[in-house]
């Protein structure tokens, strides 16, 4: 066992061995810890605070986080429909920019939390709910972070109310009779790591809030990063700047926060084998799955995010090589990082690729034929398969 991967008490090599192929396996026990870590940085400084988990990050791992406590977040009629076979209505928030007449419709049959993403889509629940309905509304900051790495929920004024715009109408607001506003949603940004932009964003959300009457909460979504890069901030670090500000929300206003990436990333470890090596300019090992239908997150990002990699049946031994570890397609992206300091690497290895947890296969693209992994779910020792390759 010391010599090889081990995923919460599984070799990892004979794991892969038994299915004979490219897989993902989700340990459970680092999805708890992460769940555990976020809950413990919030509750450290003082404030009652509630998780609503991202389900589009991965719905593999929602039934679970449920049991754990969590609500869902989600973002259309397919998701809502998922969340609904093991959660109540009200454990559920819905946030959608398309929200028609049908599934606003189904919320209010469900009584399902609706976050409105504009004053049009207010008007719109107003005048369909036939009896007194409590929602949120989206909230676009126009604070911008400085990381260049990260997806500002804020740029271009796309997604949710401008702050001008909602504070324009906010006696209009007032006025509806069968909408009674009692949250603020904000998605700041993905993957972000300047905390003074987390700070000045929550600097204008409680400013806001402190001009609506009868506010229950303030939603502060998700982003928080994971270690992709080296530079990735505490958790703790990231409540700390949120919570100078989020202090001066009245008592009776509790927070909401949707983690996705920061719960599933960590528990995904992808395990795939060498199919192919080849040695000119550059030492280049192709595996037998590909960044598309994996790990499409790295992509997005323009190649910053960087997977730690390791040879699973040669997981101690060092060299003098530099492996370039590349997907199954003829694309010049389908690579997914690379081995320093390695051993020779040959046909038959098992490629482990850590932190794929997040947006694996829930953004999964079949460009140029990649297939899907298998996926497991992996509690203690024992392994089911809940992902079947399409």
């Amino acid at each position: 066992m010391g010599k090889n991967l081990v995923i919460h008490q599984i070799s990892a090599e004979n794991l892969y061995r038994e299915s004979g192929k490219a897989l993902i396996g989700y340990d459970l026990s680092v999805l708890r810890s992460q769940l555990d870590l976020f809950l413990k940085a919030f509750q450290s400084v003082g404030r009652l605070m509630e998780v609503a988990y991202s389900y589009k990050t991965n719905p593999l791992l929602a039934d679970t986080l449920h049991h754990w406590g969590c609500k869902m977040e989600v973002t259309g009629k397919t998701h809502l429909h998922e969340a609904l076979k093991f959660c109540h209505g009200n454990e559920i928030i819905l946030m959608s920019p398309t929200l028609d007449d049908a599934l606003i419709a189904e919320c209010l049959h469900e009584k399902v939390h609706i976050i409105a993403d504009s004053i049009q889509q207010l008007e719109k629940i107003n005048k369909m709910a036939k009896s007194h309905v409590k929602v949120g509304l989206r909230l676009n900051t126009c604070v911008e972070s400085k990381n260049p790495l990260c997806a500002s929920g804020s740029s271009f004024g796309l997604l949710g109310v401008s702050e001008k715009e909602f504070l324009s109408q906010l006696e209009k607001i007032k006025t509806f009779k069968n909408v009674e506003l009692i949250g603020i949603h904000n998605h700041f940004a993905s993957q972000n790591t300047d905390l003074s932009s987390w700070r000045k964003n929550a600097e204008h959300l409680v400013k806001v809030a402190s001009l609506v009457e009868g506010l229950h909460y303030v939603n502060i979504g998700g982003g928080f990063s994971i270690d992709y890069q080296d530079n990735a901030p505490q958790i703790e670090k990231v409540v700390q700047a949120l919570f100078g500000p989020l202090f001066n929300l009245p008592e009776d206003v509790h927070v909401v926060t949707e983690p996705g990436r920061f719960l599933a990333g960590p528990c995904g470890i992808l395990l795939a084998e060498v199919v192919a090596v080849k040695k000119d300019l550059v030492n280049t090992a192709f595996l037998n799955t590909s960044i598309f239908s994996t790990f499409p997150d790295r992509l997005l990002s323009g190649f910053a995010f960087n997977p730690s990699i390791q040879i699973v049946n040669k997981i101690n031994k060092k060299g003098k090589n530099t492996f370039y570890i590349r997907g199954s397609s003829p694309s010049s992206v389908d690579f997914f990082g690379t081995i320093k300091d390695s051993p020779t690497i040959r046909e038959g290895d098992i490629i482990a690729i850590k932190n794929v947890g997040a947006y694996g296969t829930a953004q999964a693209s079949s460009f140029c034929g990649a297939e899907k992994p298998l996926e497991y779910l992996i509690d203690d020792a024992v392994v089911k398969c809940v992902g079947i390759r399409e």
